[in-house]
Order: structure tokens, then C-alpha cells, then sequence
């Protein structure tokens, strides 16, 4: 189930967000497993969406898929009068969805997703670019990936850490990039 909206939808009452403000909100896929649920859900999804949520092969990643994409639709249905059916993405120079240029906001609320396995994750906040990143801190990883995506200086300081906090302080810095 999405955490914090009723019945998976809307609370009725439009959320306000504060100047640099951000809201968090998440789900657990694995936690999904009524049927009735699930086709409510997917009932929410665009015709593309649920296009390719059909085409998953494993059951795990087709859930997750579908609560990532019906957590941003009911999320901003939240803080801003369009309901989760009518929201149109589209993807920036990055790859990452934005909302598409012909939703008029009137509003200058931005939003950020993430999952991995297990935890679907959406940031909401206003007058701001912003981001989030979700890993599991016991994800497998190798000194080559450090090398590839952190700073000289941040990999020379976690080889300064034990052992043992070396990986889970490697996590947060890759996290925190990604973000």
C-alpha cells in the first residue's frame, strides 16, 4: 500500500508545502498483494505505462514498476488539482520525469523517485530542484565502483575509515551523488 494516502488515493484536502520545504513519501512493493488493490492501481497508469508494466516478466519488478509510477501520480494529486489519471511525464535531458509541459501548474512544486528492491521512494518539494536516492546499505559493491563515481579526495578518506564503515560510508556518498 502507498503510506500515507487514504485507500491508496487522494485525502480530499490538498496538501500545502512550505518554502523549501520537502515532503517524503513512500512504498513497499512487497507489501502488495491484493489483487483488487493491484487493478485499482493499474487503472491509474497511462496506456504507455501500463504497456510496459505488462511486459515485466517477474512479478516483483512489475509491482514495483506499477508503485513507482502510481506513488508520483497520487503524490501530486496531493498538492495540486489534477487528479492521478490526468498527469502527463515526460523525461528530461537526464532521463528522470518531469512533469510534462502541457499540465498547467501554477505551482512551483518539484518531485524526485527512486527505488530499489523493496522500497519505492518519492521527494516533493517547492521552489527547488531536488532529489532523492534509495540503495541498500548491504548492496555489493567493489573498490572499482569507488574509483568510478566518487572524488579522489572522498575515496582516499574512506580508505582512511575500519573496515568495516568503509562500505556503508561509500553508500551514503554514492547515494548522495545520485540524489
Amino acid at each position: 500500500m502507498i503510506s500515507g494516502l487514504s485507500h491508496g488515493f487522494s485525502s480530499g484536502t490538498p496538501l500545502t508545502l512550505d518554502q523549501g520545504g520537502v515532503h517524503l513519501w513512500h512504498s513497499f512493493p512487497g507489501e502488495v498483494v491484493d489483487e483488487l488493490l493491484i487493478s485499482r492501481y493499474i487503472e491509474i497508469l497511462s496506456k504507455n505505462e501500463r504497456l510496459r508494466y505488462s511486459r515485466f516478466i517477474t512479478s516483483e519488478f512489475a509491482i514495483q514498476y506499477l508503485l513507482t509510477r502510481v506513488l508520483i501520480r497520487t503524490v501530486l494529486s496531493q498538492y495540486l488539482d489534477t487528479a492521478p489519471t490526468d498527469w502527463i511525464f515526460r523525461c528530461n535531458a537526464h532521463g528522470k520525469p518531469v512533469i510534462d509541459d502541457s499540465i498547467p501548474l501554477g505551482s512551483d512544486i518539484s518531485f524526485n523517485i527512486s527505488h530499489t528492491f523493496g522500497l519505492v521512494v518519492v521527494a516533493v518539494g517547492r521552489s527547488m530542484c531536488i532529489g532523492i536516492d534509495a540503495e541498500p546499505v548491504d548492496r555489493l559493491t567493489t573498490p572499482e565502483i569507488a574509483d568510478r563515481v566518487l572524488t579522489e579526495g572522498e575515496v582516499a578518506a574512506i580508505r582512511k575509515l575500519p573496515l568495516a564503515e568503509q562500505k556503508r560510508r561509500f553508500i551514503e556518498l554514492w547515494t548522495l551523488k545520485e540524489s
